[in-house]
């Protein structure tokens, strides 16, 4: 249940951002994970902000990933239970809050 409300909102949030041609690999995790949290933090600091995809669109461009990135580094690993539960204990860390109710 956790995982596919998570992947939605992975979904969402990066439809709501421009895209750019994919990679032939998975970016680092890493990468993913310093991305990801900048996005959830944009998101959190300021949900309702008329220039939300906007400022999502320059964070993308900061850590030079597209929204297919993130999603290419998800299918990469969407196998793999373990990686995918420690990857989202580490943002929600990374966060300092148990957005996604996994921490111990």
């Amino acid at each position: 249940m956790r995982r596919s409300a998570f992947s939605a909102f992975v979904l969402v949030l990066l439809a709501a951002c421009g895209s750019a041609a994919p990679a032939d690999q998975p970016i680092s995790r890493d990468r993913f994970l310093d991305a990801w949290t900048d996005l959830r933090s944009e998101q959190l600091r300021n949900p309702r902000a008329d220039d939300l995809a906007a400022r999502m669109d320059e964070i993308l461009r900061a850590h030079d990933v597209s929204p297919a990135d993130l999603l290419d580094f998800i299918d990469a690993h969407a196998g793999d239970i373990h990686f995918l539960t420690q990857l989202w204990k580490d943002a929600a860390e990374r966060l300092g809050q148990d957005t996604l109710g996994i921490l111990d």
